[in-house]
């Protein structure tokens, strides 16, 4: 629990990331040979999936470009501090090679935020970010019991509610001085390894991916509840339809083996309340939707 004395800061938006004790003063498309994530931040990245896992949600990539912004905008906002009374944590100060950025309630123009990964890495998608602040140093556990805490934080970690339709395909991870970040994206980090400072360690997002793909497939009891449209004799029928489905916005369909049956699965869901709330949402075009437990 945390002490009642620590003030902290808890903010979600879209938005990219920064980095911390590295030579950085500038910023490039080009993310620095020794660039690294601390043990510290393997922790969180690891938290953060293993908590995924436990409700049978698949394993999000760890993306050395999202992880480079973070580390970036760790460093802006401590060294830097472009939150004031009127822009958030979500800003960027004037003081990098990148564009400066007041973020607050009333600025429309979010693309200031969304495309910090498109302007300083190489990556293709946006961002959605979680940060949190204290006025001791930042850890893993302390920063990561608060987001699970958080309805609003907690449901972009396990997509759920807004964030049921998003499918994490990269995550990145920064933790430095009193601040932690960690931002999440839909598309494939093309950046394939990232080293962990002071170790040996590699790890690369194909690993990874391989895993978010068989978890794509479900073949054996998970205790969810799925939306179901669609039951077919084989595999390659299921499958040309969830890639048709995936065109129309569905970032989640899986595809579901029960019985000899290849279902077509559009969502899935912890429970039967969120599976109802979930189909009466969509559109007249999925009334024949049915729901399974499996």
């Amino acid at each position: 629990m945390i002490n009642l004395k620590t003030i902290f800061f808890l903010i979600i938006s879209l938005i990219y990331i920064e980095l911390f004790n590295f030579k950085y003063a500038e910023a490039s498309n080009d993310i620095p040979n020794d660039f690294c994530i601390t043990q510290e931040e393997l922790k969180l990245f690891n938290l953060i999936n293993n908590y995924r896992k436990k409700i049978d949600l698949p394993e999000i990539p760890l993306s050395k470009s999202l992880s480079y912004v973070a580390k970036l905008h760790i460093n802006d906002l401590y060294n830097n501090k472009p939150d004031t009374n009127i822009c958030n944590f979500h800003s960027w100060s004037d003081k990098g090679k990148w564009s400066a950025c007041c973020f607050s309630k009333e600025n429309i123009e979010q693309s200031c935020m969304w495309d910090k990964p498109k302007e300083l890495t190489s990556y293709e998608g946006k961002g959605y970010e979680i940060t949190f602040w204290e006025s001791v140093d930042a850890t893993a556990e302390t920063a990561f019991k608060l987001w699970i805490s958080n309805n609003a934080s907690n449901s972009m970690i396990l997509n759920s509610d807004k964030w049921e339709k998003y499918n994490w395909n990269a995550i990145g991870v920064g933790i430095y001085k009193a601040y932690s970040v960690v931002w999440f994206g839909e598309e494939t980090d093309k950046e394939n390894e990232i080293k962990v400072c002071g170790t040996k360690i590699v790890i690369t997002n194909k690993t990874a991916q391989q895993t978010n793909n068989e978890n794509n497939t479900i073949s054996s009891k998970t205790g969810r509840y799925y939306l179901i449209f669609g039951s077919f004799t084989s595999s390659e029928e299921a499958n040309k339809q969830i890639e048709k489905y995936k065109s129309k916005g569905f970032t989640n369909v899986k595809l579901v083996i029960k019985d000899k049956k290849h279902r077509v699965s559009l969502s899935d869901h912890s429970s039967l309340k969120k599976a109802k709330e979930a189909k009466a949402k969509l559109d007249a075009a999925y009334k024949d939707v049915w729901i399974m437990e499996y």
